[in-house]
């Protein structure tokens, strides 16, 4: 007699299945696998940019000597250093992990943006340290301390640096809602390690007793001189670079890009100087001088011919200051420019390429944006930032998700700064990016979050009209995820509330329409509610088949949809049926290997498992099981079901040892991937234990 083990576990699992298009190649698990839990970190943003150091630190040895010493003897204080923008704090903490690295200590740097990036981050070099997957899990579910995870594994490893850099707003490090000044959050003491922050915040009261501050102010006359020889020898004398260095009141950001503009045009410090009398103030505003010092670069730029540069550092100041910006599909000939100027920075390891990553300096930004402003420009250069993240992630996919995560920091810049400052359709196309961002969240598991950045960009974007394709797409990007998040009672009411809005717009007929209902079906069935979801289902798949033909994609995920609630209202031969004219078609028009066919395969399997065809059963969940690990990976969810099917139809057969050889394996590997609470992982526990009983092995044999 079949086993029968699965109960509720399996009922959740099927509402799973239902929840995610039939068929489709999509893994929304959030726990577990380390790309996944913790989506969008890389490991070469925990490296410390290195290639952004000079060659010399000009006026800071005092506080380098000190700093050094923490390195090799920490005093169980947290440092911090705290300055103006453009004073070259990143530039200490830098030359420190330089001195760090240099003696074999782990140094790991994490620019400071918001909390969520922080927690990711952070999250990651805990699980870098050997937290476990089930322990990273629970921490972003809440359930333990984020910091805690990361400190208790960095007590027990003595002999590290952690940067966090441009941390200006204290509030992006508090965990569970405690300030940072309790001492109890990521900001703490050790004295296995130095953590070393850099700041604008100068407050006590904001940090807590636990850190110590050092001010890092303007450089001196003759540092700065030095500096400016560093950069540009052949400029002059060094009392003249003394008396540039005065006028531009001592700031290394300014001096560097002085320094850069005289090496690039062979000028002299006398020169400069002159251009630079009288537009600036005897205060020295820290914007003022770096205002005018851009400005100057940026006319080099534009005599030359090379007006682009302009143009793309106007677009970029919108972006998150200070927060790696993707540079792979930027301009690199402009970039190297710009970085010649020192106008940017390059997130390489080598000082003279530009890298994965460009970075401006917040102070620029800031500058700049005003500037833009003062002129009347803001509007243009807005509307141009805009079209310049829409054209680096037009082509990507849900998918993607590293590279999604990479632009969300500077999406919600924009949606920060830009939006008072655009037009209409404009707006439209922001927004129509933000959905598409909240769907590759979702797709990455973090529906929390995709649902968040959806809801917030729909309370500004409805001014558009509920007939504004992008308050559509937002409104789809929050079903999807309340859908993957298992609230398929919102996620339901927000489909019925679009169908009508598309069926108005595009007509009944057209796919967008159609995919919409698909959707709807869906959620329906993930409720239970199956001979609803059968109604929808066979009206969308006569409907698609009429329009697009019998072979087109989405008339292929709607019969395997049609096929799994046909299954489990037990109509097995029905679904057995479907689901062999589903596998001719995907095999002859996708290709046996593709993963929707493998799938497909994989459920041909289990209903003939179902029906008592055990033979026919295991030769076709032994031939999805090698194909879905040869294509898919062995740890993609295709392929460890199909091996969970495959030990139950084994355990029904009387190969009760080879069942539970299978499962004994897949559970470790579930645990790794899935996480200890997925409910796939209790179903093959459960298993597991009932065949261990039959077999007088006892509970303990899931060990």
């Amino acid at each position: 007699m079949p086993m029968s083990t699965q109960g509720e576990n399996d009922e959740e699992i099927q509402r799973s299945r239902d929840a995610v298009v039939a068929g489709r190649d999509v893994h929304f698990f959030s726990a577990g696998d380390g790309d996944q839990l913790i989506a969008g970190v890389s490991r070469a943003i925990l490296r410390p940019p290195i290639g952004r150091l000079p060659e010399v630190v000009r006026g800071r040895d005092r506080l380098l000597d000190l700093l050094s010493a923490l390195v090799d003897q920490p005093d169980g204080r947290v440092h911090a250093l705290v300055g103006v923008g453009g004073t070259g704090k990143s530039t200490i903490a830098l030359a420190i992990a330089e001195r760090a690295v240099r003696f074999g200590r782990d140094v790991w740097w994490v620019t400071v943006s918001d909390p969520v990036t922080v927690n990711s981050s952070l999250l990651a070099l805990a699980s870098h340290l050997g937290a476990q997957p089930e322990e990273v899990e629970a921490a972003l579910l809440g359930e333990v301390s984020s910091s805690d995870l990361l400190w208790d594994r960095l007590e027990a490893r003595p002999g590290w640096v952690l940067v966090l850099d441009r941390a200006d707003d204290p509030r992006a490090l508090s965990v569970g809602g405690r300030p940072v000044s309790d001492g109890r959050g990521w900001i703490r003491g050790s004295k296995s390690g130095l953590l070393l922050v850099t700041t604008r915040n100068g407050d006590p009261r904001a940090w807590g007793r636990s850190v110590e501050l050092h001010q890092v102010g303007w450089l001196n006359d003759l540092d700065g001189a030095s500096l400016l020889t560093d950069l540009a020898a052949d400029s002059g004398t060094l009392e003249e670079a003394e008396r540039l260095s005065a006028s531009l009141g001592g700031l290394p950001l300014a001096l560097q890009m002085a320094g850069a503009y005289l090496a690039q045009n062979h000028s002299t410090f006398e020169n400069y100087e002159r251009r630079i009398e009288g537009s600036i103030a005897e205060e020295h505003s820290d914007r003022q001088v770096v205002s005018r010092t851009f400005e100057l670069s940026l006319e080099v730029l534009d005599r030359d011919g090379k007006q682009g540069a302009r143009k793309l550092l106007e677009s970029l100041c919108w972006f998150a200051a200070g927060t790696p910006v993707p540079a792979g599909r930027l301009d690199s000939g402009l970039l190297h420019e710009l970085r010649l100027m020192a106008l940017i920075d390059g997130q390489a390891e080598a000082a003279d390429r530009i890298g994965e990553w460009i970075v401006l300096h917040p102070l620029v930004s800031e500058s700049f944006r005003r500037i833009l402003t003062e002129r009347g420009r803001d509007r243009e250069a807005a509307a141009e930032a805009v079209d310049l993240l829409h054209a680096q992630t037009a082509d990507l996919t849900p998918s993607d998700k590293q590279q999604w995560y990479a632009w969300l920091p500077h999406l919600d810049s924009l949606l920060a700064l830009a939006v008072g400052r655009l037009e209409p359709h404009q707006l439209a196309e922001l927004y129509g990016i933000a959905g598409q961002l909240a769907q590759a969240l979702s797709w990455a598991g973090d529906h929390a979050r995709a649902e968040a950045l959806a809801g917030s960009a729909l309370a500004e974007a409805r001014r558009l009209g509920p007939d504004s394709v992008a308050v559509i797409g937002l409104n789809l990007a929050r079903a999807t995820a309340f859908q993957v998040g298992g609230d398929y009672p919102r996620a339901e009411a927000l489909i019925r509330d679009i169908v009508p809005i598309l069926d108005r717009l595009l007509g009944p007929d057209h796919p967008d329409s159609q995919s919409a209902r698909f959707d709807l079906a869906r959620v329906v069935a993930a409720q239970g509610r199956l001979q609803e979801a059968e109604a929808l289902l066979r009206q969308v798949l006569v409907d698609q088949q009429r329009i697009l033909g019998p072979e087109h994609p989405r008339v292929l995920w709607t019969m395997s949809g049609l096929a799994d609630v046909v299954m489990r209202q037990n109509r097995y031969e029905e679904s057995e049926a479907l689901l062999s004219q589903l596998y001719e078609t995907q095999a002859r028009v996708l290709g046996p290997d593709h993963p929707d066919t493998i799938q497909t395969l994989q459920r041909l399997g289990e209903v003939n498992a179902l029906t008592g065809q055990y033979a026919r059963a295991n030769m076709l969940l032994r031939m999805s099981g090698d194909r879905a690990s040869a294509i898919l990976g062995a740890t993609h969810p295709v392929t460890l079901e199909a091996t969970y099917t495959l030990a139950r139809v084994l355990a029904d057969q009387g190969e009760r040892a080879e069942a539970e050889a299978l499962l004994r394996d897949l559970l470790t590997v579930q645990k790794q991937v899935l996480g200890p609470q997925d409910p796939a992982v209790s179903r093959t526990a459960d298993t597991l234990r009932a065949l261990g009983s039959e077999t007088g092995r006892g509970p303990a044999s899931e060990e």
